[in-house]
């Protein structure tokens, strides 16, 4: 009888810390996404402003119900965005595209990403331990 109190103990106790580890990888997640679209936003190309305020993050679930962030820009009016992220500029001349702004361009979004992937990776591991 006592072992299977202990057991019980120990079921609720694990359910209660993988409760709180997905608590806490879901804040890292959105923590993560709030930082990407405010470090992509800067390196949109701005000429209307449209692009940049298209920017937006969307709380997912993929097929297996995982929780998910999606970061993205366009929609609406704004259905060129794709089109500006992929613009192949290693193949052109500076002069065949005019950037609105200095340091804006095509990979506004991957450009960060890339840049910062540890540091999400860093901050979903440091949040889903355990204390």
């Amino acid at each position: 009888m006592a072992e299977i109190e202990g057991l019980n103990k120990v079921l609720k106790n694990l359910s209660i810390t993988v409760d709180e580890i997905d608590k806490n990888s879901r804040k890292a997640t959105d923590e993560n996404a709030q930082d990407l679209l405010s470090e992509a936003i800067p390196l949109t190309p701005f000429k209307t402003g449209q692009l940049r305020e298209s920017g937006k993050i969307i709380k997912t679930k993929d097929s297996s119900e995982e929780y998910m962030q999606e970061v993205s820009f366009g929609g609406g009016q704004v259905n060129y965005a794709a089109a500006v992220h992929e613009m192949p500029t290693k193949r052109m001349t500076t002069s065949t595209i005019n950037w609105s702004e200095p340091g804006t361009g095509a990979k506004f979004l991957e450009i960060p990403l890339n840049r910062n992937l540890g540091k999400y990776r860093q901050n979903i591991i440091d949040k889903a331990k355990v204390k």
